[in-house]
């Protein structure tokens, strides 16, 4: 669903754009750091812009009067495409097609269909403790030695200790599962802050040194520091602002933007329904019980819709959160995970506390627990699947794993 709001967003600049004029060699400092959308070689930007690589497409421009329309359009868009995606839902579960879609679907498929969860959740976690996706261009930069924060490796080493540490003791049944993932959590909460405080190092510097997530330059309350960049901490935001803005900026709304939507609200519903029902038949592969699919996808369709009206994004089961519910709860049975899980999301849905919240949790425990969660489904699918397939069968999950793993690395 992330991949399809971004493009919904990605059409509204590109129409806005459209609307707009040509732009001047300011919007790019001056002609000194980017080609302008013309290419080099024309206009008064090209001299500037001659000794850069950056392509043509990689900037769009909008004109300043145009930009304060982008954020209410693209709110728009995403809300429409959510309730789009959330009636495909109901309608699946309410036609009972669900099953029979699903039933075409090899179990090796849903096993090769685990590693690729894994494997992304894996990328998330490079993506957040070194600040780079995990494809192969950018592979020399998570080895850099960068003068002016911590080398972008160094957490990224310590999450996937922590990770796999994690799992490990939990897939050996060492720990309790409840007691070992809250004790992973806070102990190296408590001996990071320990160790920096004796170091005497402030979050200030820990931030300007990439040790926390930071807001974008644009961020509420952020002044970007000219040497380091913007390295300010994230703000409690109120849950109305962003209703305010949905709702009360209808004057503001590019309406013909929306039409350029249409192709990607039904290519992002379709793939997001077989997402879900590929997430339904791994969650019931994984946590050895039987789902009624028709019910959890007109379920799912209700809460998508509901989500819509609140800007939010589609609702379904994901398959790495039903197996931890499960290590904690120790049953599959009892409704505790989901009504807690519900109520502390609500809970920091209305207070507004979750950027509080990240400015205290460094990049190596964010990206430990990403490693946690994804390193299960590659262990017990491309490892240890070997004893319950055949070799035509394990053979599957291995070829889709790698087509994925080549596709995501060397190609995307």
């Amino acid at each position: 669903p992330v991949v399809f709001f971004a493009e919904a967003g990605a059409s509204v600049a590109a129409f806005l754009a459209s609307q707009s004029g040509p732009p001047p060699c300011g919007d790019f400092g001056g002609g000194a750091g980017h080609r302008d959308l013309a290419g080099a070689g024309a206009g008064p930007c090209a001299a500037g812009a001659a000794g850069h690589r950056e392509l043509v497409g990689d900037f769009m421009h909008i004109d300043a009067e145009l930009v304060s329309q982008l954020v209410p359009t693209t709110l728009v868009a995403m809300m429409i495409g959510n309730a789009i995606t959330g009636l495909l839902f109901y309608g699946l579960g309410k036609m009972k097609n669900t099953a029979s879609v699903i039933g075409f679907i090899p179990a090796s498929v849903v096993a090769g269909f685990l590693t690729c969860i894994g494997y992304k959740v894996i990328k998330l976690a490079v993506l957040i403790t070194t600040g780079y996706s995990f494809k192969e261009k950018y592979i020399r930069e998570i080895g850099n030695d960068e003068w002016h924060a911590n080398d972008p490796w160094l957490p990224l080493l310590i999450a996937v200790i922590y990770g796999v540490l994690l799992y490990g003791l939990k897939h050996l049944h060492i720990v309790a599962a409840e007691k070992l993932i809250i004790g992973f959590i806070f102990f190296p909460l408590i001996i990071f802050f320990v160790i920096c405080k004796a170091s005497g190092i402030s979050m200030q510097e820990l931030r300007e040194t990439d040790w926390f997530l930071t807001q974008m330059q644009d961020g509420q309350g952020c002044v970007s520091d000219p040497l380091t960049g913007p390295t300010c901490p994230y703000t409690r935001v109120n849950f109305w602002q962003t209703l305010q803005v949905a709702y009360g900026s209808g004057d503001l709304v590019a309406w013909g933007a929306i039409p350029r939507c249409i192709p990607i609200f039904i290519m992002g519903a379709t793939m997001t329904s077989l997402d879900s029902m590929l997430k339904l038949t791994s969650s019931e592969k994984a946590l050895a019980m039987d789902l009624d699919y028709n019910h959890e996808m007109k379920i799912g369709g209700k809460a998508t819709i509901l989500s819509s009206l609140f800007c939010g994004s589609p609702a379904y089961g994901q398959t790495k959160f039903n197996v931890i519910n499960k290590s904690i709860a120790r049953t599959v049975e009892s409704s505790t995970p989901t009504l807690g899980l519900g109520f502390i999301c609500l809970l920091v849905f209305l207070t507004g506390v979750a950027g509080p919240i990240i400015n205290f949790m460094p990049r190596f425990l964010l990206g430990g627990l990403c490693v946690f969660a994804g390193v299960g489904f590659l262990w017990e699918n491309l490892w240890e699947g070997r004893k319950n397939m055949n070799r035509v069968s394990f053979a599957i999950v291995w070829i889709i794993f790698l087509v994925n793993f080549i596709w995501e690395f060397f190609v995307l």
